[in-house]
C-alpha cells in the first residue's frame, strides 16, 4: 500500500475497531488548520527511557488525554486513527521483504520508527479516543502476542539493531 500512495499522505486506523462519525474530522481538522509535516493520532502511548534505554512497551505511559502538543517520544496508536504524511517513507521503510522480516505484526512501530528516522514528530489530537474493538480470535491473540507475550519489545529490538541507531540519540531532541 506504501509504494501504491507514492508522493501522498494517507490515514490509518484498525478494521476491528468502531468510530464515532466524528473521527475523521477530529483527525485531519488539526491539518486543514495548519498543514504541519508531524503523524497525527487520537491516541498515543508515551516512550519511556531510563539510562538510554527503551524501558518494556508495558511500561510506556498509556492512553495519554488531553494534549494537542507534539514530540519524539509520542507512539501514535492505530486504533485510534493515525495521519501519516508522506514525508517519513525513506527506502527502508517501504521495503515490504526488511518490514516482514523486522516487524512483522506491528504496524504501529514500524511506522513509529520510520517517523523517528524521518526526524518528525507525533502529534496527539485533542480528541481523546476511546476505542470498542470488535472482539475475535484473530485480534485477541495479535493484542496477546504483542502485548501480552512481549513481541512488541522483541520488534522494537529488531528494529533498533538492524538500524544501529541508538533510540535515545532519536528520541532526544523534542
Amino acid at each position: 500500500m506504501i509504494k501504491e500512495t507514492d508522493h501522498q499522505s494517507f490515514v490509518i486506523c484498525d478494521d476491528d475497531t468502531f468510530y464515532p462519525r466524528t473521527w475523521f474530522a477530529n483527525l485531519i481538522d488539526p491539518i486543514k488548520e495548519s498543514p504541519v509535516n508531524e503523524v497525527i493520532a487520537h491516541r498515543c502511548h508515551r516512550m519511556i527511557l531510563k539510562n538510554n534505554k527503551l524501558l518494556p512497551y508495558n511500561s510506556w505511559e498509556q492512553n495519554l488525554t488531553g494534549s494537542n502538543s507534539s514530540a519524539k517520544d509520542l507512539f501514535p496508536t492505530g486504533c485510534g486513527g493515525v495521519y501519516i504524511p508522506r514525508e517519513i517513507f525513506s527506502e527502508d521503510f517501504i521495503n515490504l521483504e526488511l518490514i516482514l522480516k523486522l516487524c512483522p505484526r506491528a504496524d504501529d512501530i514500524w511506522l513509529k520508527f520510520a517517523a523517528l528516522y524521518a526526524g518528525i514528530k507525533t502529534r496527539k489530537t485533542a480528541y481523546d479516543f476511546i476505542p470498542i474493538e470488535e472482539v475475535s480470535t484473530e485480534v485477541s491473540s495479535l493484542m496477546n502476542s504483542n502485548i501480552l507475550e512481549n513481541e512488541n519489545d522483541k520488534q522494537l529490538k529488531e528494529l533498533v539493531n538492524h538500524f544501529e541507531t541508538p533510540l535515545a540519540e532519536l528520541l532526544q531532541i523534542n
